[in-house]
């Protein structure tokens, strides 16, 4: 059979525009079943990396404690909007008062609420013995 000149093939290979459409309304209902729980998994994960970033910082400050042979403070600085801390400094409180580090969690702790129980002064407090 010939079809404007040019031979028909007798077997088909390939797939048809409906067979496309098919697998890619298929791969759509998948994604958007997956798509919740890959944001919380996200959500999860932010909020593990900026514990883990706390608590390196929290054992920094000890270790410049019992080092420096000072006591060494963690201050917190919460956001007056949400009650949440969104930075923290690492300060030694020697004769002169020094900050060793500061931290801005700013958008790479985008969705995560840090808060605490520390009244008054926001702070957590290492002497020389840690």
């Amino acid at each position: 059979m010939r079809v404007f000149g040019f031979p028909f093939p007798a077997a088909r290979s390939g797939v048809t525009l409906i067979e496309l459409l098919f697998v890619l309304v298929v791969l759509g209902i998948l994604l958007a079943l997956a798509a919740p729980s890959l944001h919380a998994h996200v959500g999860r994960a932010r909020m593990n990396a900026t514990l883990e970033a706390l608590r390196g910082d929290i054992n920094y400050a000890r270790a410049v404690a019992v080092r420096a042979g000072d006591r060494v403070e963690v201050r917190f600085d919460p956001n007056q909007k949400h009650a949440c801390v969104t930075r923290y400094a690492v300060v030694v409180l020697a004769a002169q008062e020094r900050v060793v580090k500061n931290v801005d969690l700013g958008s790479a702790a985008a969705g995560v609420c840090l808060s605490h129980n520390q009244e008054p002064g926001n702070r957590l407090v290492f002497n020389s013995r840690g």
